[in-house]
């Protein structure tokens, strides 16, 4: 049976976990080479980092080479977070990096206390977002949950420009 996903533009979105997790096995082929995307991410943790959030943090292909420079910065008392709403993606982002934190949680509200130095909501992540109060409140808490010196870095592929 296929399963369809309808959303509104304009409408809060409901759990985005039942359509993440019909796609998880396959989500890591959608995109062969993440190479380029994994080193400039790394490139983001920098001297004195302790501590990393990643939102919308799927199967760990960012999140776990972030954690890996993190570790090896030897900074005491690192912490690494991956906050996601797919118990699917969760499951295999667990298999492969069992040192990580990892969350079922929506973006709008993490389910984590910080604070976080480094924050990051990878490709489209707040795409996913489809009205101004839903990243209106996304925004506030990463603010919430965020250092002092702490930084948000967020891509958007293929910005909504109608928003």
């Amino acid at each position: 049976m296929t399963k369809v996903y309808i959303v509104v533009p304009g409408e809060r979105m409901a759990d985005n976990g039942p359509a993440f997790d019909d796609f998880a096995d396959y989500y890591d082929m959608a995109d062969i080479d993440r190479a380029p995307e994994t080193a400039f991410y790394r490139t983001l943790i920098g001297d004195g980092a302790r501590s990393l959030l990643e939102l919308c943090c799927g199967t760990g292909t960012i999140t776990i080479p972030m954690a890996e420079k993190l570790l090896k910065s030897g900074e005491p008392g690192a912490r690494i977070v991956g906050v996601d709403e797919s118990d699917r993606m969760l499951d295999i982002a667990r298999r492969r990096a069992l040192q990580i934190e990892w969350i079922k949680g929506d973006m709008r509200d993490p389910p984590v206390k910080g604070p976080f130095d480094v924050v990051v909501c990878c490709f489209h992540g707040f795409q996913l977002l489809l009205s101004n109060d839903d990243l209106l409140q996304a925004f506030r808490a990463v603010r919430a949950v965020m250092s002092t010196e702490g930084f948000l870095h967020s891509m958007s592929i293929s910005p909504i420009f109608s928003f």
